[in-house]
């Protein structure tokens, strides 16, 4: 995870979003997503963690807007009606993200695994309203 977090500190997203596409496909990605958000935050990297999760969270919602009901699809489209979005001027981080999530590279099983660190970092951020917070390992998304 240290690419993906250069890349995040050098605001390249469509690299980050490559590196994480990687990262993400395996089975234990759930258990590191903690760990990974901490050192997140020890790099300096908030801002950027959080700005990416956001166009994330945004591209997951574009890829599927046909009504496909995996979990996280749904907690996408639950928290973009929410009020989450990205601030003006920032439009080129979802386009940046979008290049392998919403073009369909990114395999839907590995999406939904990448998913669960954008959950963690904006609930980090208290960008996820409680009542979408089942447990406390709400944002472990099954896999599809």
């Amino acid at each position: 995870m240290e690419k993906f977090i250069e890349c995040l500190k050098a605001k390249a997203y469509a690299l980050a979003t490559k590196e994480l596409d990687s990262e993400a496909n395996s089975f234990g990605f759930a258990r590191r997503v903690p760990e990974i958000a901490q050192a997140i935050e020890d790099a300096q990297a908030g801002e950027e963690a959080y700005n990416f999760s956001v166009a994330f969270v945004l591209a997951m919602a574009q890829r599927y807007p046909d009504g496909r009901d995996e979990k996280s699809i749904e907690l996408a489209k639950k928290l973009i009606a929410s009020g989450l979005g990205l601030e003006e001027g920032q439009e080129g981080i979802l386009k940046e993200v979008s290049l392998r999530v919403v073009r369909g590279s990114m395999h839907p099983t590995v999406m939904q695994q990448a998913a669960q660190l954008a959950f963690y970092i904006l609930d980090s951020n208290g960008a996820v309203p409680t009542e979408f917070k089942e447990d406390s390992a709400w944002w472990r998304m099954p896999l599809i």
